[in-house]
């Protein structure tokens, strides 16, 4: 089953420290209180505007990419545009910006029934690509991808739940997608 979350569906979250707010794109189950840790996952991206502290997530992981920017510092190293980084959510991690804003995509998942992968893919020509069983979520990092006869706006997410082959369609090429994908351990 494939869904497009919309932008204007996200919803706006403070972030558990009360630093900042994130947009958040999907939370499983849906509406679950995030701060309470009842979540099984959750998708979300954030403009990171000033130096912080991330919110601690005990007993989940994190996979996190910057996807425009300059990039981040997370502890003194440096997290690139367009790299994805993993870690604990026990891990305290100090943040500052590399050279001005930054936006974000992250993924907290409960690390003792899930695991995750995310990947930057680039789409040279039309293509297709497999998914596994599991939950899957698509983003175009740029404008001109269609999935399955679905057009996708930069802005916008699509959600592929269970096994599928989606034809992939790129206007003009190269064109960068996130895949972010959820499994059960």
């Amino acid at each position: 089953m494939e869904t497009v979350i919309k932008k204007d569906q996200f919803r706006e979250m403070p972030w558990k420290n009360g630093l900042g707010s994130t947009q958040e794109i999907d939370i499983v189950p849906s509406h679950t209180d995030f701060t309470k840790g009842e979540f099984q996952w959750r998708l979300s991206s954030a403009v990171i505007k000033t130096a912080n502290t991330f919110s601690p997530f005990p007993g989940y992981d994190r996979l996190l990419v910057v996807l425009s920017g300059q990039g981040l510092k997370l502890n003194g190293s440096v997290l690139l545009p367009l790299v994805v980084h993993a870690f604990s959510g026990e891990e305290k991690i100090e943040c500052t910006l590399v050279d001005g804003d930054v936006v974000d995509m992250g993924i907290i998942y409960k690390r003792d029934q899930y695991r995750c992968d995310m990947e930057i893919i680039s789409v040279n020509q039309n293509t297709k690509l497999f998914f596994c069983d599991g939950v899957h979520y698509i983003k175009s990092i740029s404008d001109g991808i269609t999935i399955d006869g679905i057009r996708l706006k930069a802005e916008e997410v699509l959600k592929i739940e269970g096994s599928e082959i989606a034809d992939v369609e790129v206007a003009d090429s190269p064109k960068l997608i996130l895949k972010i994908s959820v499994h059960l351990r």
